[in-house]
């Protein structure tokens, strides 16, 4: 990520337009450049080591994480029900006082399952071939999408999620969630946006992902970027691709959705349509 920053910077990209993109701050461009500079080379860009300090994060459970998750972030009093990464590590701060980066968060999160994208696995010749004129019919009008636009492009998926057992809630006191007595396991699924720079917008959910579930995350993700156009490129999946979904779509003038092939080789589309940009 680092490397492409720098070069479409160099190449005549606004660092704004840069950071917008990859979803940082313009600072952190600038030191990227001044890193570049000093090494003269993309050696500057390597990623330095940690101090190796204690994951602060452990004192907070899985299902800790969860009971937050499945609350929509408005309860907590955010302008929209989508969580981000950015969002729990306030909430984790406020509910158990500890503090911790969006990065960290990101990482528990994937480390624990709640948000991992499985690539689709198809092999032989079929998948090439699908994948081989995906690439030819729909990926073009993507680039130019982006190019034209500039918008916030985000990589949308659907996945199982195990609801473990909650045991218990957070108290409702100081502002926190009541106890509620323990449920059977079950499964439940999320809706996830990310971006190149491991961004998420992300909805928990109780039950599998509708057509109407999925329209109201795209008015959240839509809200949530207010002036922006915003491209999600996503799986055909019958709840992404049902009529009322396309239609839905199709009257938002600032959101562009395309859909990656149904059965591809194993791939990372979101690496592959970023490499594709920049």
């Amino acid at each position: 990520m680092r490397v492409q920053a720098v070069d479409a910077v160099l190449n005549g990209q606004s660092v704004d337009n840069v950071a917008e993109a990859f979803q940082v701050d313009p600072a952190t461009v600038y030191l990227w450049l001044r890193r570049y500079r000093e090494a003269g080379s993309n050696n500057g860009l390597v990623r330095r080591p940690t101090s190796g300090r204690p994951r602060v994060l452990d004192r907070v459970s899985n299902n800790d994480l969860l009971s937050i998750m499945l609350d929509s972030a408005t309860e907590y009093g955010y302008e929209t029900n989508l969580w981000t990464c950015v969002r729990l590590a306030e909430v984790i701060e406020e509910q158990f006082s500890v503090k911790s980066s969006r990065w960290t968060i990101a990482r528990r999160l994937r480390d624990a399952g709640m948000l991992f994208h499985q690539n689709g696995e198809t092999s032989g010749r079929e998948g090439r071939d699908k994948l081989k004129r995906w690439k030819k019919s729909v990926l073009p009008g993507i680039v130019d999408t982006f190019k034209k636009l500039i918008p916030v492009l985000y990589f949308e998926f659907d996945t199982d999620v195990e609801l473990n057992s909650f045991s218990k809630k957070p108290s409702k006191s100081n502002g926190k969630k009541a106890s509620t007595p323990s449920k059977a396991r079950k499964q439940g699924a999320a809706m996830v946006v990310t971006s190149r720079s491991g961004k998420f917008l992300f909805n928990l959910l109780n039950k599998r992902v509708t057509a109407d579930q999925f329209i109201q995350f795209l008015e959240q993700v839509l809200q949530h970027h207010k002036d922006r156009h915003v491209v999600v490129v996503t799986a055909p999946t019958p709840a992404h691709k049902a009529k009322k979904t396309l239609s839905f779509v199709n009257n938002q003038e600032r959101l562009h959705l395309f859909f990656t092939p149904d059965e591809v080789p194993e791939w990372n589309p979101d690496d592959f349509l970023w490499e594709q940009i920049f």
